[in-house]
């Protein structure tokens, strides 16, 4: 066993319709011991519904509701209609399986297996469990599910696959439930970083920066050859006319 942390309230009308039928302002909290077990002083109040009444405790976390019978005096009386058994679906986990493709680098579509864990709360059987979800906008095509029956809980594993050319966190979000009563939400996401164009892109960038480096290169190397061609002046010339200006005497 281990300590919860609990809210105690005064609950009308049997609990049967959960805190609607409590006096919620009145409600104080307490923490289990690790035996399971609580003793703290509650107010006895009027609930906003009708008795039969009950001390109702709610935990903080997930787990039961405790409920226990209380009489007040002056509070008002009425029989508790009898409510028809029916399901209540609950998602303990939902999750997506699968590892990132290599083919999912390039952007092309992901896929990945969403597994969702359902209990059936209830006290009726789930038989057609609904299961509808979209991906941003567009919705999902998921398949129909195995009903549950009351108290069990049923792991579904579902294909699916996100669009091509998606960037960044892309959620699948939806909800479960049984015909004729309320649904439950559910969101899962993933990460698409189709890196492999960035460094394709940055491989070509890469090469037209080689090429153009060669390019002035070969250009460089081109003019100092032309330079090296070029004849200067004529050393023989400026012999002779320094001979022409300063004669020999024999």
């Amino acid at each position: 066993m281990y300590s919860e942390d609990y809210q105690l309230q005064i609950c009308g009308n049997n609990f049967a319709r959960g805190s609607v039928d409590c006096a919620v302002t009145s409600a104080v909290s307490a923490e289990s011991t690790n035996q399971g077990t609580l003793t703290i002083t509650v107010p006895v109040v009027i609930p906003p519904a009708p008795c039969p009444c009950v001390v109702a405790a709610l935990p903080t976390d997930q787990g039961p509701t405790v409920t226990g019978p209380i009489n007040i005096v002056g509070a008002p009386h009425e029989a508790v209609p009898v409510q028809p058994p029916e399901p209540k679906l609950v998602i303990v986990g939902a999750s997506l399986e699968g590892n990132t493709q290599p083919k999912e680098w390039l952007g092309f579509a992901a896929s990945r297996t969403l597994v969702l864990k359902v209990k059936n709360t209830g006290s009726a059987a789930a038989l057609d469990v609904t299961l509808a979800a979209s991906i941003g906008s567009t919705p999902a095509a998921l398949p129909a599910l195995p009903g549950l029956s009351p108290g069990q809980v049923r792991t579904y594993r579902i294909a699916v696959t996100f669009p091509a050319f998606s960037v960044g966190s892309t959620e699948l979000s939806g909800h479960v439930g049984v015909a004729g009563s309320s649904t439950v939400p559910f969101h899962v996401s993933i990460s698409q970083h189709p890196w492999a164009w960035l460094i394709i892109f940055l491989v070509i960038l890469q090469l037209m920066l080689l090429a153009i480096r060669n390019l002035a290169r070969r250009r460089v190397a081109r003019n100092s050859v032309d330079s090296s061609d070029d004849p200067g002046p004529s050393s023989d010339g400026a012999a002779i006319e320094d001979t022409a200006q300063h004669p020999v005497l024999t």
